[in-house]
């Protein structure tokens, strides 16, 4: 089981960093062609709602791991709560004169603080390696993340915006970030896994 919610979370967060990387880099022309007339916190609102949904890829297992010990009431309670108090902190900041993107910013935090109370729930539940999932998930992340972020930023950096740069990021972006996954996000073991699935794969296409 354990071995499952570590796999899933990793994965998951893969699957949707390597997906929305592209699009973090280059929301400003992908919105400008989406929608020609772009609103004034249109970009940022993107950006920030992609960074709360990739966390919650990495909460989403634990969450099932809490449903599935049968003990979710005070777990409801408590997360329920904290999640609900993200309306009335950002209204007290709007009321300050806070911008629009504090709401989400605030989410981002609440969701973090989430993500550490259900570490303590399934531990307290179901004796969860807690440590092992902090290692094996969270940590591993920072690298990945940090890596696959370089080379895009830096062929950004180095062409005008134009709808070539645009091709050119997205596809660097994801070979590269895929490159940086494999080789860096992957254990050993996971390696072997991935290389027999696209062998196979590979394999089934030449027929």
């Amino acid at each position: 089981m354990t071995s499952l919610i570590i796999q899933s979370s990793k994965y998951s967060f893969y699957l949707l960093f390597l997906l929305s990387l592209p699009i973090i880099l280059e929301v400003d022309q992908i919105l400008k062609i989406w929608l020609i007339t772009v609103p004034e916190y249109a970009s940022i609102f993107t950006v920030l709602v992609l960074v709360i949904i990739l966390i919650n890829s990495i909460s989403g297992p634990l969450m099932t791991a809490v449903q599935a010990a049968g003990k979710i009431a005070i777990y409801q309670a408590v997360i329920g709560t904290l999640l609900f108090l993200t309306l009335p902190i950002s209204y007290v900041f709007l009321k300050l004169g806070y911008p629009p993107e504090v709401t989400l910013y605030i989410t981002i935090v609440i969701e973090i603080i989430a993500l550490i109370l259900r570490f303590f729930f399934l531990k307290r539940l179901i004796n969860f390696p807690v440590f092992q999932f902090v290692k094996d998930v969270i940590i591993r992340n920072f690298p990945v993340v940090l890596l696959s972020v370089s080379l895009p930023l830096i062929v950004k950096k180095s062409i005008d915006e134009n709808i070539w740069r645009l091709i050119i990021v997205v596809c660097v972006s994801l070979i590269w970030n895929s490159i940086v996954i494999y080789f860096v996000g992957l254990k050993r073991s996971e390696q072997k896994i991935m290389k027999k699935g696209l062998q196979k794969i590979l394999h089934r296409i030449r027929g």
